[in-house]
């Protein structure tokens, strides 16, 4: 198979991980953003790195609860993650 149609298939959307950063947050929200953020690279199969160098670049806490994080914050790090994620598959 040709490796850009595999990585087409592998490829996740922001909104997917915005609706599931949107349900962590609503049915626990006093969770680390850490924990979930291992959590959401877990069920979507990407990587540590991209999920914790998007957090790290929007500058959040990792001990910071989801629940404190707004709306716009989540969709800035939904798209984020999705563009980190993006690079490290064409980097490879």
């Amino acid at each position: 198979m040709n490796r850009t149609l595999l990585r087409r298939l592998r490829t996740v959307e922001p909104a997917e991980i915005m609706d599931e950063l949107s349900n962590r947050q609503h049915l626990d929200p006093r969770k680390p953003i850490s924990d979930v953020l291992t959590g959401i690279a877990a069920v979507f199969g990407l990587t540590l790195s991209s999920v914790r160098d998007a957090a790290d670049r929007m500058e959040i806490d990792p001990s910071r609860s989801i629940g404190r994080i707004t709306r716009v914050e989540l969709e800035q790090l939904s798209k984020l993650i999705h563009r980190t994620y993006r690079h490290e598959l064409s980097a490879t």
